[in-house]
């Protein structure tokens, strides 16, 4: 399946012996992608049944588990509306993005009492990308023990293709519109409720968050 699925599974798994393997089947994959496992099924098979068993860490946000990317604002929007109308995968994703971000309000974050105003999007990275190859925090690693707050402000619609340009090619981490801020563990809160995602999974609306690392607690197949 995809990352939700995933999430479903490493859940029922951390801090076990038992070893995940993933074939990758979902509208973004972007834990599979960050592994490099294959697209193609079968030989997503091939790897896991050829692959090295290594431990991965996984954040533990409000309680939850999240293997990938977690956060809070437009991209949580997008998630809770997605595939509403029948329509998945990555060009309905990107629509309904292009769509919606210039009505979606900005709001302001505070963390260890720095407020981040005008922004877009908080999201929690355990791994580099949200999927697509959209890379959100291009040098997020899943064996640091750390994860990366990514402060994104709500860009003009004249910075909309720059932008797209560096997630796609890794350079969003440059852009002035974006700040990433990497740590083990923080409280984050915001000046209204924001829509929250899990691994692309909507979940509810939440003013602020709590997260901490679980350093190499899940056994993968990579």
């Amino acid at each position: 399946g995809g990352d939700g699925t995933v999430n479903e599974i490493a859940s029922a798994l951390i801090h076990t012996n038992v070893t995940l393997g993933i074939v990758p089947f979902g509208s973004g994959n972007g834990f599979a992608r960050h592994l490099q496992i294959p697209m193609n099924p079968f030989h997503a098979l091939t790897k896991i049944k050829s692959g090295t068993k290594s431990k991965v860490d996984i954040i533990q946000i409000n309680g939850k588990f999240s293997c990938n990317t977690s956060g809070l604002g437009f991209d949580g929007y997008v998630a809770k509306i997605f595939g509403k109308d029948g329509k998945r995968g990555f060009v309905n994703y990107l629509r309904l993005g292009l769509l919606g971000f210039s009505k979606y309000p900005a709001f302001t974050a505070t963390i260890n009492n720095i407020k981040y105003q005008n922004l877009l999007v908080c999201e929690v990275a355990n791994s580099s990308q949200m999927g697509n190859n959209a890379y959100v925090s291009p040098h997020s690693s899943i064996t640091d023990g750390v994860a990366e707050i990514v402060l994104f402000q709500k860009p003009s619609w004249g910075n909309v293709p720059f932008l797209l340009y560096s997630i796609f090619t890794k350079k969003l981490n440059r852009s002035k519109h974006c700040t990433i801020l990497s740590l083990p563990n923080a409280d984050i809160s915001f000046d209204r409720p924001l829509e929250f995602h899990i691994d692309g999974e909507y979940i509810s609306l939440e003013n602020k968050i709590k997260y901490e690392i679980i350093p190499l607690s899940l056994h993968i197949l990579t």
